[in-house]
């Protein structure tokens, strides 16, 4: 199961490769997950070698946000990434969307969205290497990257947006830190390096939110205590104010 989007539906992605270079995917829906079968497919935009890298995490709209690319079997050639909205369950692509000229998104390929303003935030970088979110419109289609990030503030390893709040919070691999930024203004207004971490190897990884209680759940993969670490900021950022270690994939409080 690749994504539980809105409304209990479960999209599959069915990999199949034909020779070095090519992969022809059937993506199969589960619509929804509780008849606990396949109900369908999915039809994914024109064009060779389509991937879905990330879809952005949230189950309040039927209407996804996908970033995606198009690989031609060239090394030469960089893939080209794409903002694929869809409503999956009807079968409908709204919209195809491009990252505005001078931007460059690089793997690994991220996208967030905020729900209730219908914008999705993808990270990339400008011609003069500052960290940039290509802000994207769904509706009408609009792509803005006005969205700086301070200098120094890394490339993005995790991102998530609480929708009820505008914040989104990232992680990154370089500067081993967690920031967070609010939607409304724009603004970087919190960064702090990731606890237990001494570099890019204790960096933090993947992001959840949690929109009822403003927080949002951190994993840091490797700790200097050994092991991994969950870590929960609060949306005022002070630091944080719990932690968990897991254990598999349950998580005791302490």
């Amino acid at each position: 199961m690749d994504a539980v989007l809105a409304n209990g539906v479960g999209l599959i992605d069915d990999e199949r490769h034909y020779g070095k270079y090519t992969r022809r995917d059937i993506f199969y829906l589960m619509a929804p997950l509780s008849k606990k079968r396949i109900t369908g497919t999915w039809t994914r935009p024109p064009g060779r070698n389509f991937l879905i890298n990330d879809i952005a995490d949230q189950q309040s709209n039927p209407v996804a946000v996908m970033a995606a690319t198009i690989l031609d079997g060239v090394i030469s050639k960089p893939p080209t990434f794409e903002v694929v909205v869809t409503d999956v369950a009807t079968n409908k692509i709204l919209q195809t969307l491009y990252a505005p000229k001078g931007d460059g998104v690089d793997y690994p390929y991220f996208v967030a969205e905020d729900t209730t303003t219908q914008h999705a935030y993808v990270p990339a970088a400008n011609y003069h290497s500052q960290t940039v979110f290509i802000d994207y419109d769904i509706r009408s289609g609009h792509a803005s990257n006005n969205f700086v990030a301070p200098p120094f503030s890394g490339p993005v390893a995790g991102i998530a947006i609480d929708s009820a709040s505008h914040m989104m919070c990232t992680t990154t691999a370089s500067t081993y830190s967690v920031q967070m930024y609010d939607l409304k203004t724009k603004k970087q207004t919190f960064v702090g390096q990731i606890p237990n971490s001494g570099g890019e190897g204790q960096a933090g990884s993947s992001i959840a939110a949690d929109p009822i209680n403003h927080l949002f759940i951190v994993e840091q993969p490797n700790s200097l205590q050994g092991g991994s670490e969950i870590y929960v900021y609060s949306r005022s950022v002070s630091g944080c104010n719990r932690r968990c270690r897991p254990v598999s994939m349950r998580c005791a409080v302490r």
